[in-house]
């Protein structure tokens, strides 16, 4: 079995604002994630209410369905803005 030498390879260099940068960057994704689920639960809940109301009104059903589509298609435009912007940042 070959052994690895440790003194031959060193490390890279982690100082506080390093560790911290880090930090920061996955308490942002936590944060964006758990916006990102309230978003799609939100959506869920008003598509939900626009379906129950078809019967009773249907005007005010097809608005609640209206801006679930306006709002959906905002959060893709959004997602692929941002997704495009990250692609030309990391090249």
């Amino acid at each position: 079995m070959k052994g690895f030498n440790f003194e031959r390879y060193t490390p890279p260099m982690l100082n506080e604002k390093r560790l911290r940068e880090i930090e920061r960057k996955r308490r942002l994704r936590k944060e964006i994630f758990l916006v990102v689920l309230c978003s799609v639960i939100m959506q869920a809940c008003t598509l939900a209410v626009g379906l129950l109301l078809m019967e009773e009104s249907p005007v005010m059903a097809t608005s609640y369905l209206s801006k679930t589509t306006e709002s959906s298609l905002i959060s893709v435009i959004v997602v692929l803005i941002c997704a495009v912007k990250k692609r030309r940042r990391s090249t």
